[in-house]
């Protein structure tokens, strides 16, 4: 498989700011609910990540914590 380099990175590329921002500060709660003092920013961010592909799909978050 080939990765295009002029492709944006992730699934929140097709987003305004403040759906970006209002995703962060979610992925961020779930991640200290789900990882307590152990969440790191990794765990912050793939929650994100989650979140933002299912928001591009239209789904709903139900399960975007349970990354690993």
């Amino acid at each position: 498989m080939r990765i295009d380099r002029n492709r944006p990175a992730g699934d929140a590329a097709a987003m305004d700011t403040d759906t970006k921002h209002t995703l962060m500060d979610e992925a961020e709660e779930l991640a200290l609910r789900a990882f307590g003092p152990a969440a790191e920013v990794e765990h912050i961010e793939a929650v994100f990540e989650r979140l933002a592909w299912c928001w591009l799909r239209g789904l709903p978050a139900d399960g975007a914590a349970t990354v690993h």
